[in-house]
């Protein structure tokens, strides 16, 4: 839940709110006069879903967020790339952001889709289960099938340490797979994310259901 302020009669009074709400970031110049900015920074309204777009500050960085925490659904929040900068960045650019992930096209010769998403390790371009990061190069919000095409098939063909499929998250609908590393031992990964495997378990052998428990019992 992260740190928050309540109440000094708690129970009859139980409001409470994240201290996140208060956090400000001077300017990293820190001259006199600086303008002292505030996060939740409000962007302004989104024209599709008529829900407020702001920049968050989090235990682990900046995101942009669709709504507020009071609103019936649940706000959808997008990881603010380092290319753009929290202080400036506008609503032209957030309402993009904020409606990742998107489809590019199908990859040549295929029915399934070229996607454009941001992860915990930055933007990447995904097909079936390849992930291919964009790093410094291309701009998630610009870039072209072809060119996603390209660094998914360098990914493709680029060597692995791929042990083979374990099988498919039932509740994600996502694939886990097997790897080993380059110490001998064997862990697994799930889109971008490495996930090791606890002593208890037959890494070799593991099999879907190993997986949910490992990942339950990490939650």
């Amino acid at each position: 839940m992260g740190g928050f302020i309540g109440c000094s009669n708690y129970p009859e009074c139980k409001f409470t709110i994240s201290i996140g709400a208060f956090i400000k970031e001077v300017n990293p110049k820190n001259r006199e006069g600086d303008e002292i900015i505030t996060f939740p920074r409000t962007l302004g309204i989104d024209a599709d879903s008529k829900k407020e777009i702001a920049v968050h500050l989090g235990p682990y960085g900046y995101y942009l967020q669709l709504g507020k925490e009071t609103d019936e659904d649940k706000p959808k929040r997008v990881t603010l790339p380092k290319s753009y900068d929290q202080n400036t960045i506008g609503m032209n650019i957030a309402s993009q952001l904020i409606k990742l992930p998107i489809t590019l096209g199908n990859f040549p010769n295929s029915e399934d889709p070229v996607i454009a998403n941001i992860g915990a390790y930055g933007p990447y371009v995904k097909y079936q289960d390849i992930f291919a990061s964009l790093g410094r190069k291309y701009d998630v919000l610009e870039i072209s099938l072809d060119q996603a095409v390209e660094l998914i098939t360098i990914k493709k063909n680029k060597p692995t340490n791929k042990v083979r499929e374990i099988g498919v998250l039932k509740r994600r609908k996502q694939r886990a797979n097997l790897y080993r590393g380059k110490s001998g031992k064997f862990y697994f990964k799930i889109g971008i994310m490495n996930y090791k495997i606890p002593p208890e378990y037959d890494g070799e052998n593991l099999t879907i259901e190993d997986v949910e428990k490992i990942l339950k019992a990490n939650r």
